[in-house]
């Protein structure tokens, strides 16, 4: 009678087990993205566009694209943030993204998509990985960026000729909102 006790335990902790495989109980992963990289949370992001010189050759134009707003997006397509310009900006402009969302609050850790639009080709794209900042007792020690961030590529390439993103560190803000300020003045002795 033990045995098939033991027997029965067994076998519903195997069909249980199978069960919760199939159904996943939604505890899958989110989606990764092939190409991205990856900034703290107290980092804010420089947005550069490149239009190669090959662009102009491979679409046969002289017209160059124009800048008409940015915007940053989650995976699954909801607007966090969305900066538009009233009359379109060259390329050569650099943008700033302060992982802020339209409302002035901070965005959590995750993936999001940023969005370039312009006047004459179609959005550009690059993804990015937001980490979270431990902040630790030893003056920021954990807000430091991990090693492993900086073995990525600078940029993600979107094939010959696209125009694509370059997105860089464009400044840090204070880790668990501690700042130190030192004011002086230096007066040489006479």
């Amino acid at each position: 009678m033990k045995r098939a006790g033991w027997a029965a335990v067994l076998l519903v902790f195997v069909f249980s087990a199978a069960a919760a495989a199939v159904s996943d109980c939604g505890c899958t992963p989110e989606t990764e993205p092939a190409c991205y990289q990856s900034f703290r949370s107290t980092e804010l992001i420089g947005i550069d566009v490149v239009i190669p010189g090959e662009y102009f050759a491979i679409y046969n134009t002289f017209e160059t694209p124009l800048i008409t707003g940015w915007r940053v997006e989650t995976l699954d397509g909801a607007w966090v943030r969305w900066v538009g310009f009233a009359s379109p900006k060259g390329h050569q402009e650099s943008y700033v993204w302060d992982l802020t969302a339209d409302d002035g609050s901070l965005v959590g850790e995750g993936f999001y998509r940023i969005v370039v639009s312009t006047t004459s080709t179609a959005d550009i794209e690059a993804y990015v990985k937001i980490l979270g900042c431990s902040c630790s007792p030893c003056w920021g020690w954990g807000c430091f960026p991990s090693l492993c961030s900086c073995c990525e590529p600078d940029y993600c390439t979107s094939g010959c000729g696209n125009p694509y993103l370059i997105l860089s560190t464009a400044g840090t803000r204070s880790c668990c909102n501690l700042r130190v300020t030192i004011y002086g003045t230096f007066d040489p002795a006479p």
